[in-house]
């Protein structure tokens, strides 16, 4: 066990510091080192937090959380969880739908609670503003009605049997809004990655800051 000292910031005169612990282990599996880390961190959020982490960890691949969440590093306290509806939409009329999966692209989706703060036409146009900003193409968004339709500049370049396809691949309910992105897998789940953090951080669905171990 060691002290590190470390500078958050060049010209900050203050170093800061943090415990290092380094583990040696002989003949060691995965979860033989899993296992020690758990039992480690379990006993220090108690000890120093009061309190109490469960386990075992749940477990997350990396492929898992990418698709999942969109993320590597996903906040797991709420859902607005990513789907594939590539399938769903593949015959629909879109173009830029045709275009993207004939070259080789995804269709993703995720389901949000429709909140008039996110959804207005305004709101819509700042979501549209922010993923511009991150370099990704603009969010196709879909409002489920309470008859099972689709409201959508898009809808009209779909079936009602593809509406529904979209609905229930997207795991959505009357109300929600479905937000779709299409283009390359990893451009796909990034861009939708942080849409769900920006939806979850305008709604505050995230709730209070809890630790969540993973």
């Amino acid at each position: 066990v060691c002290v590190c000292l470390f500078v958050l910031y060049i010209l900050s005169p203050i170093p800061h510091s943090c415990s290092q612990i380094d583990l040696e282990m002989s003949f060691a599996t995965q979860q033989d080192i899993q296992t020690v880390i758990e039992e480690l961190l379990q006993m220090v959020w108690k000890q120093f937090a009061q309190h109490d982490v469960p386990r075992p960890f749940p477990r997350l691949t990396y492929e898992q959380a990418m698709s999942t969440y969109g993320i590597d590093k996903p906040d797991t306290r709420f859902g607005f969880h990513l789907h594939d509806v590539t399938a769903a939409v593949r015959s629909t009329q879109m173009r830029f739908v045709q275009t993207s999966i004939a070259a080789g692209g995804v269709a993703c989706a995720i389901a949000v609670p429709n909140h008039k703060e996110v959804f207005s036409r305004s709101a819509i146009e700042k979501l549209q503003v922010f993923v511009r900003g991150t370099g990704a193409p603009e969010v196709a968004v879909f409002h489920v009605l309470p008859d099972g339709a689709l409201r959508s500049s898009h809808a009209k370049h779909m079936t009602s049997s593809e509406q529904a396809a979209l609905i229930a691949s997207a795991e959505a309910n009357a109300g929600d809004v479905i937000l779709m992105s299409v283009g390359p897998k990893e451009t796909v789940r990034a861009t939708l990655g942080r849409v769900r953090l920006y939806c979850a951080d305008v709604l505050e669905a995230a709730g209070p800051c809890v630790c969540v171990c993973v």
